[in-house]
């Protein structure tokens, strides 16, 4: 199965009763991996086979929040698939209305060896293919100017995924508490460059590079070990 539809849950809202961000991003993460789940290659299965999907980067367009109890559908499928990468679009809809449109890039990584490996037929077998959203990918090699440091960034053990790195979302969760208006964010490229794990203390570095528009980047403790690089745009919507 790769579409759902659900309620947005009191959990998940503020205090305006509209699906916060770090909701909508669990969303766009829990759709991918019950679509995996339901085909029997979820998290199991690629640590028993020892080869996991590990993402490159988000593009994500926000046009909308839905509200408490509002019905939403979210749904995702593959598209351009190559030797290397595979990208993998998401949606969240309203019935008709379109609230979230979001583009990833994936690659397959070899848990024994510690690398990225050629994606094989063992890695696509059961999941949906076809033509791509008409937006903008992930830019792999997307590069920031921010030389701001805004302070330290701590994960949790609820941070962490299970091949016990940082949950690719968790990283955004962190950033956008950085941004005065979240609900005026409407559009968000990450591309991440290492993975951090359990315990690793971050800095983050932010500037506001147009009026409206943040450029940030999170390090180890060398400015030079990037992890994550961010760009998020906070205009009002006409």
């Amino acid at each position: 199965m790769n579409e759902y539809t659900k309620p947005v849950y009191y959990s998940e809202t503020d205090v305006d009763g509209y699906i916060r961000l770090d909701a909508v991003f669990d969303e766009l993460s829990n759709i991918i991996n019950y679509h995996s789940e339901s085909i029997g290659k979820g998290a199991k299965y690629l640590l028993d086979i020892g080869r996991t999907w590990f993402v490159i980067g988000w593009h994500i367009r926000i046009y909308d929040h839905a509200k408490l109890l509002e019905n939403i559908t979210m749904k995702t499928w593959g598209h351009d698939l190559s030797a290397a990468f595979c990208s993998r679009n998401v949606t969240m809809k309203s019935g008709d209305k379109a609230l979230v449109d979001a583009d990833s890039l994936w690659a397959v990584y070899d848990m024994k060896r510690g690398m990225l490996t050629k994606i094989k037929d063992v890695d696509t077998e059961g999941y949906d293919y076809c033509d791509g959203l008409d937006m903008e990918g992930v830019d792999r090699k997307m590069s920031v100017n921010c030389t701001t440091l805004i302070g330290d960034v701590t994960f949790g053990r609820y941070d962490i995924d299970y091949n016990e790195h940082v949950n690719n979302m968790a990283y955004l969760k962190k950033a956008i508490t950085y941004i005065e208006n979240e609900r005026a964010i409407s559009d968000i490229k990450v591309v991440y460059c290492k993975q951090t794990k359990f315990g690793e203390t971050l800095k983050l570095y932010m500037d506001e590079v147009e009026p409206s528009v943040y450029e940030m980047k999170m390090t180890g403790e060398s400015e030079a070990d990037v992890r994550v690089v961010m760009r998020i745009e906070a205009k009002e919507r006409l």
